[in-house]
């Protein structure tokens, strides 16, 4: 015969059971659904009682089970304490949740914060529509900056060039070394060895002490040696630490040529402007020895100074380097009379010559253009003057000669009168520029020639050596 329970013991056991339900699910609950259990949102509140009222159910019904087992109750009794359980604990369970629920909110608020959700997004997709313009119109800035920078690069003729701290090549742009055969080699293996470290311990030095370092450089390109200006400042990353160096290099190879020129030209004018002096003051004794009046002497300084004027200014015109000896000519000779230019023959082709030759050939013109204008060639209205020069090459140092013949018409010849005109064309002018001179009168008229060393002939370019190889020729 089964036993029967009382209602007390078994009402205490679904108590129990709730009691233990209570406890898991203020243990479990945030385990179970911890987005729920800590959420603000009072409508999500029916997530955890509904973990509870599980735990409840489950406890319940093992303690029903139990109480069947140790009391032997009937099944229709089991079913009717666990319905009764279930019953009891979905009460206790479900009323704070209903409770909850009356405090929710309307769906007229859900709807307006679904609204300002929306207008948030809007909000959020406009700024970021926005954003993107700004950052294509950054990209294009960027480019077109990057492009302005390597067009300033290139029309000034500078280099850009990155070295990591092993002092290897990562980049370069404009460089006189192509990128391909530098990248990933060390400055010392591009560049010779002694300027190489040079090199090196400069972008050293700018990543020791982060400041920005220059050096001027002689650095072999090819067969030619070029010169730079190396300008070298430490490069950083985002976190500001120093990854290798930043290279600026400027070629001033032209430049230093100039300089180089220029302070060759500054010695030549201090040269020839000390040379000038001793031919004024060497003017100034003779004219004083020949001059029988102040006029006279006035005179004759006047003319000769001005002969010299003029070949400074041939010279000055093509840099103090070479001018042509048929300007010197025709110069001097319009310095006496400019129409005695057409009365005039060359025999010969141009040449170029050397400043001081072309000064000291100018004073010796300048006495002959004299004499020919008052007893010479010139006086008489059909006499001319031919001038010839012949290169010979055949002698161990080559040789220049020099030769002016007039020719007089009536065969009435004169001779240059004693003085400092004859002093100028046997002394002064060949034996300054280590040559010789030599004056005669033939029945036709005078005749000068001088003789000068080869080395007063310019043949540094291929137009003045084609010269001298005509002159050769004729």
């Amino acid at each position: 015969m089964e036993q029967n329970p009382s209602s007390g013991v078994i009402y205490l056991h679904i108590l129990a059971g709730i009691l233990v339900g209570s406890v898991m699910y203020q243990s479990k609950a945030n385990d179970i659904c911890p987005a729920y259990y800590h959420s603000k949102r009072k409508v999500a509140f029916f997530a955890p009682f509904t973990a509870a009222f599980l735990y409840g159910a489950l406890v319940v019904q093992v303690t029903v089970i139990i109480t069947y087992l140790l009391m032997r109750i009937s099944v229709w009794d089991s079913l009717f304490l666990i319905g009764s359980g279930l019953s009891l604990f979905a009460a206790l369970t479900l009323w704070p949740l209903l409770v909850q629920f009356g405090k929710g909110k309307t769906i007229a608020e859900l709807r307006m914060q679904l609204n300002q959700s929306h207008a948030a997004i809007r909000s959020l997709k406009s700024s970021e529509a926005k954003l993107n313009s700004d950052l294509k119109g950054y990209q294009v800035e960027l480019t077109r900056s990057h492009r302005h920078f390597r067009h300033v690069l290139k029309t000034f003729n500078m280099a850009t060039f990155y070295c990591d701290l092993n002092h290897r090549f990562e980049w370069a742009h404009n460089f006189s070394f192509k990128s391909k055969d530098i990248i990933g080699k060390s400055v010392t293996e591009v560049i010779s060895a002694d300027t190489g470290k040079a090199v090196a311990q400069l972008m050293q030095n700018a990543i020791d002490d982060g400041q920005i370092h220059e050096g001027e450089f002689q650095i072999p390109v090819g067969d030619e040696m070029r010169s730079y200006v190396l300008q070298i400042a430490p490069r950083y990353n985002r976190d500001g630490a120093i990854i290798g160096s930043l290279c600026v290099s400027n070629d001033i190879t032209e430049k230093a040529k100039w300089h180089q020129h220029l302070a060759s030209m500054t010695l030549e004018v201090n040269h020839r402007a000390r040379n000038l002096l001793a031919i004024v003051v060497a003017l100034l004794g003779q004219l004083e020895k020949t001059a029988t009046s102040n006029s006279q002497y006035k005179s004759a300084l006047l003319t000769r100074v001005m002969s010299l004027a003029k070949s400074i200014d041939l010279i000055t015109q093509d840099s103090w380097t070479a001018s042509s000896l048929k300007k010197l000519i025709d110069s001097q000779i319009a310095l006496v009379e400019p129409e005695y230019n057409e009365r005039i023959k060359f025999d010969s082709a141009d040449i170029r010559l050397k400043s001081k030759a072309i000064q000291n050939i100018g004073l010796a013109i300048h006495e002959l253009a004299t004499f020919s204008k008052s007893i010479g060639a010139f006086a008489s209205d059909d006499g001319c003057v031919t001038v010839s020069w012949s290169i010979d090459q055949e002698k161990p140092e080559p040789s220049l000669t020099l030769t002016w013949q007039e020719q007089c018409p009536d065969g009435n010849a004169k001779q240059l009168p004693e003085g400092f005109g004859q002093k100028v064309l046997k002394r002064i002018a060949a034996q300054d520029l280590g040559g010789d001179s030599k004056l005669s009168y033939e029945p036709t008229g005078l005749q000068f020639q001088m003789v000068l060393p080869g080395k007063w002939l310019e043949m540094q370019d291929s137009a003045n050596a084609k010269l001298v190889s005509e002159s050769v020729g004729s």
